[in-house]
């Protein structure tokens, strides 16, 4: 019966569009399975096998060659009953290991072997490993896996953390999807408003570096903890900010997707250089500080895309922390070296939805010079291509 259901809810998400994802830890059997694999298991230097929790699971080596054909079967079997996509999870550690026999594991390559073998042995379905915390993404990024996907944690703890994983796993493969996992422990609370301020700055900061925030589960839940199972249902706010954000994501995709699409923040704007000129009555920078405006500017074969972040009411720049409401409002002024672009402008607010407005320039010796309204968590400006 379970297996009939399951073929059911296989069916049914596949007729809505969406590819229901097989979860597979791909190195973790449970006490009856470690009396068969514990010479491909993987232990410490004290002789101790590596476990999740005291009695739970134990930690195999990913690419052994007795456990990895045996895994792969195990995913082609799950394939042929009807999942096209597999979740690959991992937890994270060890990083380093030694085997049964005293063999040095470095785990890093061992995942990649497997990610080869995996992507290359089942045809016909797709794959996303878990990078958990971002290890080791340098080296799994570049197997023919279908996304990068990244699991947040600490260090890893500010908005420019955000970024510096985004733009990271991008560069491993630029023609990679990038998602981020980053769940959000204020849902786990009562301070709502707080949570809601927190997910959209955090969607704000992921979106804008064109990458995914995994945050989102069916029949409107909001992920706070690894477990899917703890969640929070979320109310009509919580609703409201999703909706408007995704619509505002859908709406800006070129921009935010395109394949030509270059961080010229730190080469075109601020300190020394001219190119651009962002400034404003409060505090602006590059930094996703505090109290003040970060700014990111990004060109590509679209045009000049300008992205302001307000933090102007934040008393920190941690994205796992409720943040207080986003009431405060500003403007910034924008010179831009005028050779190339229309003398017109997009603009556009995450929390209004979808809707852009579009503006004509003012045309200043050389520059173009656009001034405009920051509302709300995220600002997107846009200059086409002439």
């Amino acid at each position: 019966r379970v297996l009939f259901r399951s073929k059911e809810l296989i069916a049914g998400y596949e007729a809505a569009g969406i590819y229901p994802s097989g979860y597979a830890a791909v190195y973790a059997v449970d006490r009856e399975g470690w009396a068969r694999w514990k010479d491909s298991g993987l232990y410490g230097d004290d002789g101790k096998p590596f476990q999740l929790g005291e009695d739970f699971l134990w930690v195999i080596d990913p690419a052994d060659i007795k456990w990895l054909p045996h895994f792969i079967e195990q995913l082609k079997a799950a394939h042929d009953f009807g999942f096209k996509t597999f979740h690959l999870d991992q937890y994270g550690w060890p990083k380093r290991a030694v085997k049964a026999d005293g063999t040095v594991v470095d785990i890093a390559e061992q995942f990649t072997k497997m990610l080869d073998a995996i992507t290359s042995e089942v045809s016909g379905a797709q794959f996303i490993f878990n990078n958990v915390n971002d290890f080791p993404t340098w080296a799994t990024a570049k197997t023919a896996q279908d996304a990068t996907y990244i699991e947040v944690w600490d260090p890893n703890s500010e908005y420019k953390d955000l970024v510096n994983l985004v733009d990271k796993a991008r560069s491993y493969d630029p023609s990679k999807p990038v998602i981020l996992s980053a769940y959000l422990k204020p849902f786990a609370t009562a301070d709502i408003a707080g949570a809601n301020a927190a997910l959209e700055l955090s969607l704000s900061v992921i979106s804008s570096r064109g990458a995914s925030h995994l945050i989102t589960g069916g029949d409107g839940k909001v992920l706070h903890d690894p477990y899917y199972v703890r969640n929070h249902q979320a109310g009509p706010s919580t609703l409201e900010i999703l909706e408007n954000y995704h619509n505002f994501i859908t709406a800006a995709g070129d921009y935010l997707f395109s394949p030509t699409r270059v961080d010229i923040t730190r080469t075109h704007a601020f300190g020394v250089n001219t190119e651009i000129a962002i400034e404003s009555n409060d505090y602006i920078s590059a930094n996703f500080d505090a109290k003040g405006l970060t700014a990111a500017v990004f060109d590509s074969e679209e045009g000049l895309t300008i992205h302001i972040h307000n933090l102007l009411d934040q008393d920190n720049s941690e994205w796992d922390r409720a943040k207080n409401a986003i009431t405060k409002k500003s403007s910034v002024k924008i010179s831009i070296l005028s050779a190339g672009y229309k003398n017109e402008w997009h603009v556009g607010h995450a929390d209004q939805s979808s809707k852009f407005e579009l503006h004509s320039a003012t045309q200043s010796a050389d520059k173009l010079v656009l001034d405009v309204a920051i509302t709300g968590a995220w600002t997107l400006i846009h200059v086409p291509m002439n």
